[in-house]
């Protein structure tokens, strides 16, 4: 039998040699080709379909093939300027999303009308997947029996593909502790720690403040001139107010709002300052806390310090490390979560991040639930309940991922926490068929996002060592 060489082998009409590239954009074109289909039909279907279940299914169907167009598309773009491993992350969240569809028919027992017709747009994207995630590794032309296993072997090629955006991302991703690790040895400002400092300091002042008020509170019981004793009163009333300021500034720092932080401190020292002058002008002399207001305000001025020094430290690392225009803001929150988390270990930070990420969907998903029992409109609440069951299946998935993790299992936790923004996006989506009526819930979606990308860019960094 005769061998017919690679280079005449037409695998897919209209293509003539079959390059890894070349064999990689047919392969796309001919998803995007299925998945526009597949949308039509889905609008052919609501024009005919009666029962009400269905109709609901395919009106999200509509929405999730829309956004699996967008991605195919995209991935033929990001193949076009040698992003493969962007291609290969389109592809992969396309896929996903095409099973979206088929899980909703099935929560509401009905047969989907399209499970044929995913099965081959699927098809296509596992080999573009596969194709995609082997363009780094092949050169030259594709054996033909290579482009059979992808067909005969779809599942497998598919729980394997997911690794490629993984291990590609290594150099990036670890990079960043790389530059991190190098601004840290060049620069000594960045090697003291001025958030547990400025912590311990506030914490000072509380208990400076708290000795305060309990000294004014015994002065009130010995007193009998009533000029002292109203300024002790007003003296009283300023200290547990500034005590509540310097609590929550503490707060503040650790939700990093610096700015807030230094304004609850300044607020403080000038509620301590209204207790002196209330003396001056009364009985014109000291406090009997005088000395103590000393040391209370020198607190309140070094924590102020401190956190001018850690908003430095961390403006001075996040300068160095994030040069890129593209994903800067991401970079920089991954930077600052990790500098604040780095005695956890590489491990323990991933973890954490996952958590955290976790804890706000659940914050997003008890505001659906919420919303669901306030809320009239018939539009609103048929999309809070399609996006309530969205944030349940990504709060889920998420925690799949924190024992995969301890077990190593990097590529499903990759892919279980990369999916959770796919549904954030799709509960976005079933707001647009409406151009009057914006979703209650896009304002808490970009911390989501911001959380799910720290904890994907650990997850690939814990791969990558």
């Amino acid at each position: 039998m005769e061998v017919t060489s690679p280079s005449k082998l037409t695998v897919f009409p209209g293509n003539e040699v079959v390059s890894l590239k070349g064999l990689t954009k047919v392969a796309v074109q001919n998803a995007v080709k299925d998945v526009t289909e597949i949308h039509d039909h889905i609008k052919l279907l609501l024009t005919t379909t009666s029962d009400k279940s269905s109709l609901t299914n395919l009106k999200h169907c509509s929405h999730f093939y829309k956004s699996a167009m967008n991605d195919i598309k995209d991935s033929m773009a990001a193949l076009g300027t040698k992003g493969d491993k962007d291609a290969n992350e389109y592809i992969a969240a396309a896929a996903n999303i095409a099973e979206k569809c088929e899980i909703e028919f099935r929560k509401s027992s009905r047969t989907s009308p399209l499970t044929n017709l995913k099965t081959k747009f699927k098809n296509l994207c596992t080999i573009g997947l596969a194709l995609t995630f082997q363009m780094g590794y092949l050169h030259g032309h594709v054996p033909f029996y290579f482009v059979l296993i992808l067909l005969l072997s779809s599942n497998h090629i598919l729980a394997n593909a997911h690794k490629g955006p993984i291990s590609e991302s290594k150099p990036a991703t670890v990079n960043v502790f790389e530059a991190i690790a190098k601004v840290l040895e060049t620069n000594p400002l960045t090697n003291t720690d001025f958030k547990v400092l400025a912590k311990l300091e506030l914490k000072n002042a509380i208990a400076n403040g708290t000795s305060i008020y309990d000294r004014i509170s015994l002065e009130l019981s010995k007193t009998s001139n009533p000029y002292t004793k109203r300024c002790l009163t007003g003296c009283s009333a300023n200290y547990k107010d500034a005590i509540d300021l310097i609590k929550k500034s503490l707060a503040a720092l650790d939700a990093k709002g610096y700015s807030d932080a230094k304004k609850w401190i300044l607020g403080a020292t000038a509620l301590s300052s209204a207790c002196e002058d209330r003396f001056q002008e009364l009985v014109h002399k000291n406090s009997p806390i005088a000395d103590m207001k000393t040391k209370f305000d020198w607190r309140c001025l070094r924590s102020k310090r401190l956190i001018n020094s850690l908003a430095k430290k961390e403006r001075l690392i996040s300068t160095a490390v994030c040069i890129e225009p593209s994903g800067k803001d991401m970079c920089i929150s991954t930077v600052e979560f990790i500098l604040e988390n780095k005695g956890l270990g590489l491990p323990g930070m991933t973890k954490l991040a996952v958590e955290k990420a976790l804890e706000d969907g659940n914050k997003i998903y008890n505001h659906i639930n919420v919303l669901l029992r306030t809320t009239s409109d018939k539009y609103v609440q048929e999309n809070l309940k399609s996006c309530s069951e969205f944030y349940q299946t990504a709060i889920e998935k998420m925690k799949d991922s924190l024992p995969a993790l301890d077990s190593k299992r990097y590529a499903d936790a990759n892919i279980w926490v990369g999916a959770a923004t796919d549904w954030a996006n799709t509960c976005e989506d079933m707001f647009t068929e409406k151009a009057t009526v914006a979703s209650p819930l896009t304002a808490m979606k970009p911390e989501f996002e911001k959380l799910v990308g720290i904890a994907l860019a650990l997850i690939n960094s814990i791969a990558g060592n």
